[in-house]
């Protein structure tokens, strides 16, 4: 197990002397004049038993300290390189898969910090096992905290300066349960730079809440008809207390559910204010597992390219790179209903944040409230506007165990990929201390 703190100052500095051979010297296609200039790198960490995981490192662009980002993609068993070419890094890809052209948010996170991108667990992206076997594994939360926290080892004895910056991890969507686990471990582990704090982005909390407030969210946004409203009341509430989560099946109120279900998912259940890019003959040609209401062929594209390949150092038995791992999504074992014990914990101690699109009908902001409001905490700052520039970015309520809890006005389940600026500044406030 890596422990920073063994490696003394002399030592430090002569690894810092050594040119790192996962630097990615320059990104086929990339354009030639650049909204900002970052040292990027691409390559393996070895974390044992065989297995391989790829990263890719943004290098903070300011010359003072800047905090680490562990960026965690959700799914589970999506990659982390669909946030970095969609949302968050410096670049995006042509339709073509030909060529990039910048972020025209010109919002990359590299400004805030040093993000790092991890393709986990083993058969997600180019992450890999020696030899590659894609059979089915066993794969689990634990899986991927226990990968994590090997791989970050490894990580940092790749970049001994970055051991002294505060590391934050931000997690998006299911992998909200990875990430608030993971930081569970690294509050109580001294081997590891100090952890600053954990951001959720769209993520999974509690299952009953989100089912339960389901309705009411698509009701309030004129997605269910009044006749059916009156119908979900008559036959899922007992006077004043409704139950829509997990009804009894054949009942009148499960009938009721499956039509409000069959109605909304003709709707983007991650933007409802968006529409659906219809499937394409690609997806089925390469055996995408993809996000509903979004193509990620450009990505697909240009990541699969041999030259593109080469640059990154991605290893020949690799396989070829994909958004979303079918074999892992569909032999995960989730280890829990509910975040809401853990993010207890972790508040007592670190900065947590939850941050919802009010757009996100799949992980919904009524959810996300009414179970945190379930823990009985107590507020610090009662519910209020946050700005963005010269509007009001979404609203936030605070609470004194240094929970926050905010809506992004006009975002969908990916934030950045609808309101990537106000993404930018949630994170830059959140890391380096600001209030909202």
């Amino acid at each position: 197990m890596f422990c920073y703190i063994a490696f003394p100052a002399v030592l430090a500095l002569s690894f810092a002397q050594v040119p790192n051979p996962d630097l990615i010297q320059s990104l086929p296609g990339e354009p030639e004049v650049k909204n900002v200039d970052i040292s990027q790198y691409s390559g393996y960490l070895e974390i044992g038993d065989g297995k391989h995981i790829h990263y890719w490192f943004l290098k903070g662009v300011s010359p003072k300290p800047m905090p680490l980002v562990l960026f965690l993609s959700g799914g589970p068993g999506c990659s982390s390189f669909t946030s970095l070419f969609t949302e968050t890094g410096p670049y995006r890809v042509s339709s073509s898969g030909t060529h990039l052209y910048n972020d025209p948010a010109n919002s990359t996170w590299a400004k805030l910090g040093n993000v790092l991108y991890l393709e986990s667990p083993v058969g997600v992206g180019y992450s890999f096992t020696d030899p590659w076997e894609p059979q089915p594994h066993y794969y689990s939360d634990e899986t991927i905290v226990n990968d994590t926290i090997k791989a970050m080892g490894a990580f940092y004895e790749k970049f001994l300066d970055l051991t002294s910056v505060p590391l934050f991890i931000f997690a998006e969507g299911y992998a909200s349960t990875a990430g608030a686990l993971l930081a569970q471990r690294l509050i109580s582990n001294t081997s590891f730079p100090k952890l600053g704090g954990l951001i959720i982005e769209g993520g999974f909390i509690n299952d009953k809440y989100n089912e339960n407030f389901f309705v009411d969210y698509a009701f309030y946004h004129g997605l269910i008809s009044l006749t059916r409203w009156n119908s979900l009341h008559r036959d899922c509430c007992n006077g004043t207390t409704c139950s829509f989560y997990k009804p009894t099946n054949g009942s009148g109120c499960a009938e009721d559910i499956d039509d409000v279900r069959n109605t909304t998912n003709l709707l983007n259940n991650y933007n409802i204010f968006s529409s659906c890019a219809l499937p394409s003959s690609f997806s089925e040609d390469f055996g995408l597992t993809q996000w509903p209401c979004f193509s990620q062929e450009p990505e697909t594209l240009y990541l699969n390219r041999d030259d593109v390949r080469e640059t990154l150092h991605i290893s020949s038995m690799a396989p070829k790179w994909t958004p979303c791992s079918e074999n892992v999504s569909t032999h995960y074992h989730p280890s829990t209903s509910s975040l809401l014990p853990i993010l207890k914990d972790l508040a007592a101690t670190i900065h947590v944040a939850l941050l919802t699109g009010d757009g996100d009908m799949k992980f919904h902001f009524l959810g996300t409230r009414k179970a945190v409001e379930s823990l009985r905490l107590r507020m610090s700052v009662a519910w209020r506007p946050w700005q963005y520039e010269d509007d009001i970015g979404g609203f936030v309520t605070e609470y004194i165990d240094k929970l926050s809890v905010l809506t992004v006005k006009g975002a969908g389940h990916f934030i950045a990929r609808t309101q990537p600026k106000q993404l930018y500044q949630l994170v830059l406030v959140f890391v380096y201390g600001r209030p909202f």
